[in-house]
């Protein structure tokens, strides 16, 4: 049971929209059926209740002009709203149906990646790379998420190795200046010295 809730876990894309359609599209015909049976089943428990009034009464063909004349006002209305119904709760069910299925499929195999993806793209806008992606499936969004997660490792591989150069351009920098600054030094002390010895030997 494991290995097969796995394996739905898994499952590509289009197969799984396909599974999740025809599902959908299969409990949509059985509801849409069992609608018209309950419908069929009202209208004929109101034709029943008029079985001895209409000559030659049948069950099956209550919806002719001749039978409906003998319907009270109520009855006949009854009978149009549940023929009302049966045209329009079919296409209704179906279209509850198929948007139902839409949406567990975008909660199943979109929602979650999308949003993962989403948050990733915002830090990495930010410069904010010590984070991981991680998604559990290894559906077509697992591997954009996995290639995703590889380009986020190399950015943040590469802003370290460049924050190490700059580092080491800054402590080579400064190990030039402090070489420079010593020899510099004693040769201003020199020349302050050379200046007074020639401003004494002038007087």
């Amino acid at each position: 049971m494991a290995k097969i809730k796995q394996r739905l876990k898994n499952l590509r894309i289009l197969p799984t929209f396909l599974l999740i359609t025809i599902g959908f599209i299969l409990i949509a015909m059985l509801l849409a059926e069992c609608e018209k049976t309950a419908i069929r089943n009202a209208q004929y428990e109101i034709a029943f209740q008029y079985s001895d009034v209409v000559e030659g009464f049948n069950a099956r063909k209550v919806w002719g002009n001749d039978f409906i004349a003998f319907l009270s006002e109520h009855h006949s209305n009854s009978m149009q709203f549940y023929e009302a119904l049966n045209w329009i709760l079919p296409p209704l069910t179906y279209f509850i149906c198929i948007l139902t299925g839409g949406l567990l499929f975008y909660k199943v195999k979109i929602q979650q990646p999308i949003f993962l993806l989403t948050s990733a793209a915002d830090k990495i806008s930010k410069n904010e790379l010590d984070f991981s992606l991680y998604y559990d499936k290894s559906d077509e969004m697992g591997k954009l998420c996995e290639a995703f997660e590889k380009m986020r490792s190399a950015l943040e591989s590469n802003y370290r190795e460049m924050w190490r150069q700059m580092d080491d351009r800054k402590k080579l920098n400064a190990a030039f200046s402090h070489d420079l600054r010593t020899p510099l030094t004693v040769l201003e002390g020199h020349l302050g010295m050379l200046q007074n010895h020639e401003y004494s030997a002038t007087f």
